[in-house]
């Protein structure tokens, strides 16, 4: 039985992101709230303790308390973790404050992640939107002024693609100026995402050079970085990224039990 539950809960986003398509599918289908409360009473379900909430864009899904309400039924939830652009402050901020004060009721974390692939221009030209990151970062700064109203954790998480590697240690200069934790991951094809059609260009490995200066990013994080866990994860990522993503040392947590519900 799964523990952790992703649930990409619409197809509609206000992104263009190049290392992801989902906003090109002309199915733009919202979760069905009844549908899911009605699988989420099956048994199957009693030892969830995490859900994942992302898309799309999770600020745009409409009936986010029906949402709660279906995924507060869960007896052994103990957290939800939200992943979003920032782009729309009120509706985001409106959406985490909710979640917020539902979530404390039941005694359930609440987790952000606020996605950041570049400083200024780069962000803007990963993302495909113009003024991206001055809007995400307007957002981000009124979510860390007023953290306990919104969530019991925020971070940034940002996706190394071959456009923007070669500047990720602006990133993570600016996000420690913002005295925010923030994770790294590689870009990579993913069937969810709509981009699993061969290598393309977003795709760190579709260029020598980007992925080279990838695996030494990683394996300097394996070097210097701080606790077992982050250095133990830096090393599984550069061990995947010195063998071209042909060998790989690290499990795959849905072979285990983890799930998707997918809008």
């Amino acid at each position: 039985r799964p523990r952790v539950l992703q649930m990409p809960i619409t197809g509609r986003c206000n992104s263009r992101c190049i290392t992801c398509k989902v906003w090109c599918s002309p199915k733009k289908n919202d979760m069905d709230i009844i549908a899911l409360n009605k699988a989420l009473y099956d048994p199957f379900f009693d030892k969830v303790e995490v859900v994942g909430i992302n898309g799309g864009e999770p600020s745009l899904f409409n009936n986010i308390d029906g949402l709660l309400d279906a995924l507060l039924n869960l007896k052994n939830l103990k957290r939800l973790h939200f992943i979003s652009n920032a782009l729309l402050a009120e509706r985001l901020l409106e959406l985490m404050k909710n979640a917020k004060q539902k979530c404390s009721k039941r005694g359930v974390a609440v987790y952000l992640t606020v996605s950041m692939d570049g400083v200024g221009q780069i962000h803007d030209e990963v993302r495909g939107v113009k003024s991206a990151f001055s809007k995400t970062l307007n957002t981000l700064s009124l979510l860390n002024a007023n953290k306990e109203i919104y969530c019991d954790m925020l971070d940034v998480g940002c996706t190394i693609s071959s456009k923007n590697v070669d500047y990720i240690p602006e990133v993570e200069c600016f996000v420690d100026s913002l005295c925010i934790d923030a994770y790294y991951h590689p870009a990579v094809p993913n069937k969810r995402l709509h981009n699993f059609d061969g290598r393309q260009e977003f795709d760190i490995m579709h260029s020598k050079w980007a992925r080279l200066l990838a695996t030494e990013y990683f394996y300097g994080k394996f070097k210097e970085g701080q606790g077992v866990k982050t250095r133990l994860r830096a090393f599984l990522t550069y061990y995947y990224l010195k063998h071209d993503g042909k060998r790989r040392l690290a499990g795959c947590n849905y072979l285990r039990g983890d799930v998707t519900i997918t809008e």
